[in-house]
């Protein structure tokens, strides 16, 4: 999944805060008190509380009712795993994964390790994956179709003229080669540019920097929050850039049509 040479270079701490707080959590705050929650044959083995650490005189009523566990603590999350359970999911990727697989495949793979123990051995309150975006296994093959082995996308969120929040990804042989934010594009004038302007400006800087990108999605703050808010991120973003919320420059030809497909593939 990751190249073993991986270049992580220039991140932004505060793109990231914009992005981590956008996604869910307030911006400047990465932990929040939760309540970790050990059983085995629906009987309590250990309760942990994040900030406290141990919890004595824990009323556990099964994985099925951590709604009232979470307001007995005082915690917004409570995290409920059967003992062996991590293990199991473990040892289920373990035995899905290839040397030699591309990163499209080993990420099928541990999502389908995963899948077998939530809601089974592994409980979370609320849940955390109902606000996600949902892909399905071949949403993730059709990404592997639109974009080639050898991969550079950038995806880049104004505020006003300033950067808001961006992301360089490189993918080499289906591994992550690259991570890196706009601050590695640097020294970049954007200052009173037009959006076209700006996008251009920080195209040259990308292909000067890191080479000709494969595709690039520019858009505002009122966009992304679209784009993030609802279930289904490939309609939203095909939606989106038809309506020309987003700019995507280089475009694809695979993509647009992937985007002309998006309500039938209903992802």
């Amino acid at each position: 999944m990751l190249a073993k040479d991986i270049n992580i270079v220039d991140i932004d701490p505060f793109q990231y805060e914009n992005a981590w707080g956008a996604l869910g959590r307030p911006a400047g705050k990465l932990t929040e008190p939760a309540l970790v929650v050990f059983y085995h044959e629906n009987r309590l083995v250990l309760a942990v509380h994040t900030e406290k650490g141990p919890v004595d005189n824990v009323k556990f009523r099964g994985p099925r009712n951590l709604d009232l566990l979470a307001g007995e603590h005082g915690v917004r999350r409570v995290i409920c795993l059967e003992t062996g359970a991590l293990r199991r999911v473990a040892s289920n990727a373990q035995a899905r994964l290839k040397f030699d697989q591309t990163l499209w495949e080993q990420l099928i793979a541990c999502k389908a390790a995963a899948k077998t123990e939530l809601g089974a051995g592994i409980h979370i309150y609320p849940d955390p994956f109902k606000a996600l975006p949902r892909l399905p296994d071949f949403a993730l093959k059709a990404l592997k179709w639109v974009f080639p082995r050898k991969t550079l996308v950038s995806l880049v969120v104004f505020d006003g003229d300033e950067i808001w929040t961006s992301l360089i990804l490189g993918v080499r042989g289906g591994e992550i080669c690259l991570v890196a934010t706009s601050d590695s594009l640097e020294p970049m004038d954007l200052k009173g540019k037009n959006f076209k302007a700006r996008v251009d400006r920080i195209g040259g800087r990308l292909a000067e920097r890191w080479g000709k990108p494969t595709a690039g999605f520019y858009m505002d703050r009122v966009a992304f929050e679209q784009l993030i808010a609802g279930p289904k991120p490939l309609q939203a973003l095909a939606r989106l850039t038809a309506g020309r919320w987003i700019f995507v420059k280089p475009f694809p030809q695979r993509l647009k049509l992937i985007f002309s497909l998006a309500k039938l593939l209903k992802f």
